[in-house]
C-alpha cells in the first residue's frame, strides 16, 4: 500500500513538473532558478491572471508582462512547452515522464510515437525505455528528439547522441511524417467530439 501511495505521489509530482515546465529543466540549479522566478511571478500577478495564462498557453507572456522574461528565455524548451501546454503539447514530455516513473506502460501517444508499439517482448520495451532514459539523463534536448520522431529518424538521432543502441532500428520506425498534419508528435489535453457538419463551427 505504501508503495502504491509513493508511486501515485511521484506521478503527481511529475505531472506538476510538466504542468509548470519544470520537466524542461536539466539540473538542480536551474530547478531552483525557475522556482525563484515562479515565486516572483506569483508576487506580481494575481492568481486569476496566472490561471488564465496557464489555460490559454500564455505563461511565457505572463513572465514577460512582469519583467521576468530575460531569464526564462535562457531555459531550453520552456517557452515552447508553455506555449502549448493549455491545449496541445508534445508527446516527448510524456515520454520523459515515463522514464522517471515505475509504470509499466507509457501514455498511448508515446506508445505509438516512440516505438513501444513495435516491441515484441517486455525485454525489448525495457531496452527501449533504457535508451530514452539514458538520453534524458545525459541532458539530451527533448525538442530535438521530438523533431527526430516526426521526421522518422529516431534511430540515427539516438545513435548520434548515445554512441550506440541496444535496440533494433526497426523498433524506432514512426508513422511520420504525415502530409497535411500539423499535430504530429502531439497530445491533446482536452477534446470535443462533433459531427463533421459542425466542425467549422466548433473549430
Amino acid at each position: 500500500m505504501s508503495s502504491g501511495a509513493r508511486s501515485q505521489t511521484d506521478s503527481c509530482q511529475m505531472w506538476t513538473k510538466t504542468f509548470l515546465g519544470f520537466c524542461t529543466i536539466s539540473n538542480a540549479s536551474q530547478t531552483l532558478r525557475l522556482a525563484r522566478l515562479y515565486g516572483l511571478l506569483v508576487e506580481r500577478a494575481d492568481f486569476e491572471d496566472f490561471w488564465r495564462a496557464r489555460l490559454s498557453s500564455k505563461l511565457a507572456e505572463l513572465f514577460q508582462k512582469h519583467s521576468l522574461s530575460g531569464e526564462i528565455r535562457t531555459m531550453r524548451n520552456f517557452e515552447s512547452l508553455m506555449s502549448a501546454m493549455g491545449t496541445w503539447y508534445q508527446s516527448v514530455w510524456e515520454l520523459k515522464r515515463f522514464t522517471r516513473l515505475s509504470r509499466p506502460r507509457p501514455h498511448r501517444a508515446v506508445f505509438v510515437d516512440y516505438g513501444f508499439n513495435q516491441c515484441q517482448s517486455p525485454l525489448e520495451q525495457l531496452a527501449l525505455r533504457d535508451a530514452y532514459t539514458q538520453f534524458f539523463n545525459s541532458g539530451g534536448d527533448e525538442m530535438a528528439l521530438r523533431q527526430a520522431c516526426i521526421e522518422n529518424r529516431l534511430a540515427g538521432f539516438l545513435r548520434s547522441e548515445l554512441g550506440s543502441l541496444s535496440v533494433d532500428d526497426a523498433l524506432l520506425e514512426t508513422p511520420y511524417p504525415l502530409d497535411g498534419c500539423n499535430y504530429m508528435g502531439m497530445i491533446v489535453e482536452t477534446g470535443i467530439l462533433c459531427p463533421e457538419s459542425a466542425y467549422e463551427e466548433v473549430k
